[in-house]
């Protein structure tokens, strides 16, 4: 999303201060959703001017889940993504990770009330992740 007073996209929001945001807090509340993905990509510096990219993806090949919030208007939806504290295994990797959501707490993300997924945002699932170089 391209919100009025920034030059750039945002892609992606906390999820520990995207309650307190004023630019996420409203979309937080009322405009929640998941986004299906197969996995994710970091790149890492392995050397000088040298990046190695890795991809993040389930270790059974099972659909991997984001939070995110969503902004509708009347031309198009912004999206933006959930970052939190990356799990042990992916720290070595980046500082922060996707966070996602475990499939059968799909429907409490989507329909609980914002002030009752504390939980949710502030401890990353211990989702099974392969890591792979590309």
């Amino acid at each position: 999303m391209k919100p009025a007073w920034s030059k750039k996209l945002l892609i992606n929001a906390q999820a520990e201060t995207v309650r307190e945001k004023k630019t996420f807090a409203s979309a937080f509340a009322s405009h929640r959703c998941v986004v299906p993905c197969s996995g994710w990509y970091e790149w890492r510096n392995e050397g000088k001017n040298q990046k190695q990219k890795y991809l993040f993806s389930h270790d059974a090949a099972e659909p991997l889940y984001m939070a995110g919030i969503f902004y509708p208007n009347a031309e198009f939806t912004q999206l933006v993504t959930l970052t939190t504290e990356p799990t042990e295994k992916c720290k070595a990797y980046h500082g922060r990770m996707p966070l996602l959501i475990c499939p059968f707490e799909i429907d409490f993300w989507l329909q609980t009330e914002a002030v009752m997924l504390e939980a949710l945002l502030c401890h990353p699932q211990n989702i099974d992740i392969s890591i792979h170089t590309n």
